[in-house]
């Protein structure tokens, strides 16, 4: 018995666990163990020696937290990559006449629509234009807007109207410019910690009787407030919503953490540099074929965002301390069964989750996290007979402070489900951790 442990450390110790881009979905059972000792009994698991190749600090999970590539959307398993619902309001500012902008009485209207236009598009993600014949994968952007009044305030709609002549316009260029001005923000903003607020301002009525001036359907993110400034609507409030629509996903772009898409800096390999053409020419320039449909570039598709730039604002969303992610509907803290997953095969959580329902491992599963997970409160990771669950050094909470249910293992006959601890995961929000098996008696139906 002592030289097949002696040979089992040496041989689970050389196959310490990696967190590279071909194992973010999926994981082998080639692992490096170290049970939790203080909380399954000897009778039941090999307590092994452990060399951990993970960060020094419990809970931090590993390297892959912080890439990129462990927040694209798999297609084939969204069950386990959500909605993100981004909470929005509106401000109409007009003049102290209550003119020069979208007439009132249908202003509200016009909200609900550009909203339901931009969600579509959301869902809608376009095949990227460029390059040219490129195989770059359209991959579901998983992304809405919600609108969000003020809790607990009676008849607030999350839509708003502000009379002030000072305030009013927006400037993009010449000496009267204002568009990076934050007075008006300051000043009307709602619930700016956690809800993006969109302005939609009117160029200022000099600016448009100018013949340099060009009155167009344009906007401004602005991260640090937590606003958004859209203007131009006014000059045809008729206008398709969809228009308008794709200017404001492309400063919700921005606010989640995306750059223009036509240059080298955006930080992404797949958004190829391009001259930037808003359409198709047929004057023999490069604008005859390189026009880009990226929502990140200035044309006139704004319908596509690539693997990479998904990633990115997701991983904003889901990383702790970050700005934006106090912007995201907390639906997920609370128990919804409709969105309990059940795994069947072998997977890897290479980024953080924030899942919505339980988790369960089943018989022949197993999921190797290595990242922070929220569990929705009264949520439960199960694991049941010959199923497997590998904790990468990563937390457990519930990213809202409710208090889920822990982790359930089960047993039958000599057979178990298997919990296994590489470095020091972290649960909070919780009872202490039992790992000590149960009887699982299965349903007679």
């Amino acid at each position: 018995m002592k030289t097949i442990a002696i040979y089992l450390f040496f041989t689970l110790l050389a196959l310490a666990p990696t967190c590279s881009r071909e194992s973010s979905q999926r994981s082998t059972d080639s692992e490096t163990t170290k049970v939790a000792e203080r909380v399954v009994p000897q009778e039941y698991s090999v307590i092994l020696p452990h060399k951990s190749t993970k960060s020094a600090t419990p809970g931090k999970g590993e390297a892959c937290c912080s890439e990129n590539v462990s927040y694209q959307p798999d297609p084939e398993n969204l069950d386990y990559f959500g909605t993100r619902h981004i909470r929005v309001n509106f401000h109409f500012m007009y003049d102290s006449d209550g003119k020069n902008n979208v007439p009132k009485e249908i202003a509200v209207k016009r909200a609900k629509q550009i909203l339901h236009s931009a969600n579509h598009k959301l869902r809608n993600n376009c095949k990227m234009s460029l390059p040219q014949d490129n195989d770059i994968a359209r991959l579901p952007i998983q992304i809405q807007l919600s609108l969000t009044p003020r809790p607990g305030v009676a008849d607030d709609t999350g839509i708003y109207f502000h009379d002030d002549d000072d305030m009013y316009f927006y400037v993009k260029r010449g000496k009267n410019e204002n568009r990076g001005r934050q007075d008006v923000i300051k000043k009307y903003g709602v619930q700016l910690d956690t809800v993006m607020n969109i302005f939609i301002m009117p160029h200022h009525p000099d600016s448009v009787k100018s013949n340099n001036y060009k009155a167009d359907i344009t906007g401004l993110a602005m991260r640090g407030l937590g606003a958004i400034k859209i203007a131009g609507w006014h000059i045809n409030p008729n206008a398709a919503s969809s228009e308008v629509a794709k200017n404001l996903n492309h400063e919700v772009g921005h606010m989640l953490g995306l750059n223009h898409s036509w240059t080298r800096s955006d930080g992404c390999d797949d958004t190829p540099p391009h001259p930037n053409c808003w359409h198709y020419t047929k004057n023999g320039s490069v604008c005859d074929s390189l026009i880009s449909n990226n929502l990140m570039d200035y044309n006139a598709g704004k319908c596509a965002l690539t693997p990479c730039q998904i990633g990115k604002m997701h991983m904003n969303l889901s990383t702790e301390g970050r700005k934006v992610r106090n912007y995201l509907d907390p639906r997920f803290c609370k128990f919804d069964g409709r969105n309990s997953v059940i795994i069947t095969d072998s997977l890897h959580w290479a980024g953080a989750k924030d899942m919505r329902g339980d988790v369960t491992v089943a018989d022949g599963g197993i999921l190797n996290i290595s990242c922070r997970v929220s569990m929705p409160q009264f949520g439960q990771i199960t694991v049941m007979p010959g199923g497997k669950l590998i904790l990468n050094n990563n937390k457990i909470h519930n990213a809202c402070g409710y208090e889920w249910k822990g982790i359930k293992v089960y047993k039958q006959k000599k057979r178990r489900g298997e919990v296994v601890f590489n470095g020091d995961p972290v649960f909070e929000n919780t009872a202490p951790i039992n790992l000590e098996p149960v009887t699982f008696y299965p349903s007679k139906d």
